[in-house]
């Protein structure tokens, strides 16, 4: 089947792959791509269909652009990415060492539990570990599991309290309405990213709160509202 048209990799440099999907309709019209990867050589080899949407295997060969976390020494890693039923980028995670290391298979065991199975060659690091390596050998086989923490949040809402967060997905700007009975002293709003971090912090000011989060890439967040006494936490995305 001929790529359509439409494809356009931006990160893609002279005779350097990146990483493309694309959905088409029932009669082979294009509904959406995207390219994924960096300067350097990235590519699909396995993609699932999930319930919220697809998870990706491959290679990364680059350092740069949608590759973070990777142990890239001018080799490739093997590259997982999770994409939301539109293509936008949830997450993405580069695992390996110095040397190339290859994905063959991925299966999915349960709603956020993956076992990953390849190759590593050569040179034992980073997140390489096999204790029967032998230097001066070929490949061995690598098996790993990972876990998916974006399906795997837990959230804490009391059946009193319901706050709404709304737009979600949400743009340029998050709404937060308080009950009018909610006591906002003492509360504290935190926008965390999937790896647990604060990407920002807020305290409401009434009990309609507006928060900016044009500074913050898309991709699946929590929010989390604590005081004295409750704790609620909800999942966002941001595209």
């Amino acid at each position: 089947m001929q790529v359509p048209a439409i494809v356009d990799c931006t990160t893609q440099t002279t005779y350097i792959p990146d990483a493309i999907v694309f959905k088409m309709d029932s009669i082979s019209n294009p509904e959406w791509h995207h390219c994924y990867g960096g300067r350097g050589g990235d590519g699909v080899v396995i993609l699932l269909e999930v319930e919220d949407g697809y998870v990706i295997s491959g290679w990364g060969g680059s350092n740069d652009g949608d590759l973070t976390g990777s142990g890239w020494h001018g080799a490739q890693d093997v590259w997982l990415i999770k994409i939301d039923s539109l293509g936008n980028l949830l997450w993405q995670q580069c695992i390996g060492g110095h040397a190339d290391e290859r994905v063959y298979g991925v299966v999915q065991e349960s709603d956020y539990k993956y076992t990953v199975a390849g190759e590593m060659n050569f040179s034992p690091s980073a997140d390489v570990n096999c204790s029967n390596f032998v230097y001066g050998s070929q490949q061995n086989y690598w098996v790993f599991g990972i876990s998916d923490t974006t399906v795997n949040i837990v959230e804490n809402s009391p059946e009193s309290i319901i706050v709404k967060i709304y737009p979600n997905p949400a743009n340029s700007l998050l709404n937060i309405d308080f009950p009018n009975d909610y006591n906002i002293q003492n509360t504290i709003i935190e926008i965390m990213d999937i790896n647990g971090r604060t990407m920002l912090k807020s305290e409401p000011v009434s009990i309609s709160t507006q928060l900016d989060i044009k500074k913050l890439n898309n991709g699946l967040y929590l929010v989390k509202i604590q005081n004295d006494k409750t704790l609620i936490t909800k999942k966002i995305i941001i595209q």
